[in-house]
């Protein structure tokens, strides 16, 4: 498995949840944290590991941003580790 950081794990959750979005309207929440050349080069580098699947469209100069099946299969076992963390600091 890949070494992902929270914000990884956070611009994975925003790619899940709304599939279809611009690179763009992902890394808007974030820029406040990384600089927007960060930002892109990360989800480039989620991309290349299988994560997000780019497609670039023809009417305009954008990049849309889906999920792929690792992504799910990535956010289920990490939202399973955080459950069973939560539950033995009670």
């Amino acid at each position: 498995m890949h070494d992902l950081s929270r914000l990884d794990i956070e611009l994975l959750k925003k790619i899940h949840g709304q599939p279809g979005l611009t690179v763009r309207e992902v890394i808007g929440p974030f820029l406040n944290s990384r600089s927007k050349r960060a930002l892109y080069y990360k989800v480039i580098t989620l991309a290349a590991h299988g994560f997000v699947r780019l497609d670039r469209t023809t009417m305009s100069r954008s990049v849309l941003c889906h999920p792929t099946a690792e992504t799910r299969k990535l956010l289920d076992a990490t939202t399973e580790h955080l459950d069973s963390l939560e539950s033995e600091a009670v």
